[in-house]
């Protein structure tokens, strides 16, 4: 356990995996109270295929923030590393009582730290298409759309991506229909 941010009773920690499930299980039904998802457990996977698939999830770079007021656990935001300079968002969520404070973009400030400090050029999550409160507040951070997904464990999604590299921003821009900016011009392979 790290604490990365402490002040006016609210407090970050950095937890291994393990930790931070155990504090949020128990309290993920009063933050996703209004979402439903489908269960994919053991769909068209043996048991052994599942172990071995998560054991090696489990080797990649990930952040696991407990977010904390006084001793309560409040919130959380996790995720991983997807590929060598990508890291998905997974998951975040504050109890209803504690939201509307700012407390989600604390984490959020804490995610973009040290994702730039690991050397990830982009991140990326994905949203039920009408949580407008953490699109809002991601936009703000100067987040994009990146796409759309049907997921059939949460339904019609939004993709919002940041990137720590100006020029994949704009490499970005130029693949959604803007004029190709001269710096990045030299970046493209044959």
């Amino acid at each position: 356990m790290t604490i990365l941010y402490e002040n006016n009773g609210y407090r970050i920690e950095s937890l291994d995996k393990i930790e931070l499930i155990k504090l949020r299980d128990p309290i993920i039904d009063q933050v996703y109270d209004n979402y439903s998802s489908f269960n994919t457990a053991g769909l068209n996977v043996k048991k052994d295929e599942a172990k071995n698939l998560n054991e090696k999830l489990s080797q990649l770079y990930s952040i696991n923030l407990a977010l904390f007021f006084e001793d309560r656990f409040i919130g959380w935001s996790d995720g991983t590393q997807s590929a060598d300079n990508r890291y998905h968002m997974k998951n975040s969520g504050i109890i209803l009582e504690y939201r509307g404070k700012g407390l989600y973009s604390l984490l959020l400030n804490q995610v973009l730290l040290q994702t730039k400090e690991q050397g990830f050029i982009e991140l990326y999550s994905h949203h039920n298409t009408d949580n407008n409160t953490i699109i809002i507040a991601k936009l703000k951070k100067d987040f994009f759309i990146s796409g759309f997904e049907i997921l059939p464990k949460y339904g019609l999604t939004v993709q919002l991506s940041y990137c720590h590299s100006g020029d994949l921003k704009k490499m970005f821009e130029y693949r959604a229909g803007r004029k190709l900016d001269q710096a990045i011009k030299n970046r493209f392979q044959n």
